[in-house]
This record gives structure tokens, C-alpha cells and sequence, in this order.
């Protein structure tokens, strides 16, 4: 299972050019409160406010973050 703290790496690997520091900031505050979701339909709920923001950052954002979204949805009851 890929944790959120792999996750937060991932993100910070990513050049500042593509996503600033406080975007960096700002999609892991989003992630840390998916994280501590257990209902279905609320993880989904955040999930699609998460990938909405992730689409315009661009598809570095995505490669990085959707494997944790996916685990999420999987594990939500």
C-alpha cells in the first residue's frame, strides 16, 4: 500500500517550476484529509475536489498522486 508520507515525497520531488511551494503545501493539506476519511462517499466526495485541482497543475501532479487517490478509494467502505 503506498502511504501518504511516500506521497508527500513524491510531491516534493517535483520541480518548483511545475508546482510552487505552497501549491506543494496545499495538495498535501488536501491529501492528509482524504487520508483520514473512512466513508465511501465522502472519500469521493474530496477526491473529486483533489482531482480537479490536480488537473490544472498537470500530469507530473497526477503521476505522482493518483496511485495514493486510487489506494484511498479502494480501501474507503
Amino acid at each position: 500500500a503506498l502511504s501518504v508520507e511516500q506521497t508527500i515525497n513524491l510531491i516534493e520531488s517535483i520541480p518548483n517550476e511545475k508546482l510552487s511551494s505552497d501549491e506543494k503545501e496545499q495538495l498535501e493539506g488536501k491529501l492528509s484529509k482524504l487520508g483520514t476519511e473512512k466513508e465511501k462517499s465522502k472519500v469521493w466526495d474530496k477526491t473529486q475536489s483533489v482531482l480537479k485541482w490536480i488537473a490544472d497543475k498537470g500530469v507530473e501532479v497526477g503521476i505522482a498522486v493518483l496511485p495514493y487517490i486510487v489506494e484511498m478509494l479502494k480501501n474507503a467502505k
